[in-house]
């Protein structure tokens, strides 16, 4: 059928609906994807060789305690070293972070060597292989520590518990890996930090504060032990 102009009527054509209600929908969908807040990436591969302190100063990261000249920065990863010290790296590139809209906190580590007879609820025994804080902006005061999650390679707590810290008790742990059975393999980490925090802390999801925040742990300094781990990408995202 044609119009008066000699133009193809498909607007009269019965499938026609059909090809613009799936247009429709295919750019509902893409609008629907662009709403998404983009990903806030904290931590990636290095582009190519480079010295402990050019991977630190190009990622805005900084010492947050001891310090971090053992650290390699190879290939694939960033590769963490103890023995009888405690440092702890972090992060506010890419923060304030809002968990409304971007919870989702994804990281691989690997541990290849553990630091032997810890335990997170003691503070004179909490040293750890690799672990992951998250620090919210909420605290005390301004020369307070944050409400922080740390999420931990443990040695004996069960994953997804709920540890109270003999610091601070605004620091909770909550391991995410257990024991030897992964030990030199890369694991995977996925934790909605929103529902974590409204769990530690008693709030509702929708009262969670914005993420401020990230710092990287490993130590050894109270039980004089070794510890090595590696860690290839950290990453925030929607839920």
């Amino acid at each position: 059928m044609t119009n008066a102009r000699g133009h193809a009527a498909v607007g009269n054509f019965p499938g026609s609906v059909f090809v613009r209600a799936g247009l429709i929908l295919l750019a509902a969908g893409v609008l629907a994807a662009d709403d998404s807040p983009p990903a806030v990436v904290v931590l990636s591969p290095p582009a190519g060789p480079m010295s402990i302190r050019e991977w630190m100063k190009a990622g805005q990261w900084v010492e947050k305690r001891g310090r971090a000249g053992n650290f390699k920065v190879e290939e694939e990863a960033l590769h963490l070293v103890s023995e009888d010290d405690s440092v702890l790296i972090g992060t506010g590139r890419g923060f304030p972070i809002d968990p409304s809209k971007t919870s989702l906190l994804a990281f691989e580590c690997k541990v290849t060597v553990l630091p032997g007879g810890t335990d997170l609820t003691k503070a004179d025994s909490d040293d750890c292989a690799f672990r992951v804080y998250v620090a919210f902006d909420h605290g005390r005061s301004l020369l307070g520590v944050p409400d922080t999650i740390a999420y931990a390679w443990s040695e004996n707590e069960a994953v997804d518990s709920l540890v109270q810290s003999e610091h601070f008790d605004n620091l909770k742990y909550i391991p995410v890996v257990q024991g030897k059975a992964k030990l030199g393999e890369w694991v995977t980490v996925e934790r909605d930090v929103a529902a974590d925090y409204a769990r530690a802390f008693g709030v509702a999801r929708e009262r969670v504060p914005p993420v401020g925040g990230i710092a990287l742990k490993i130590d050894t300094n109270n039980l004089k032990g070794k510890a090595e781990s590696f860690v290839r990408r950290v990453e925030f995202r929607a839920r």
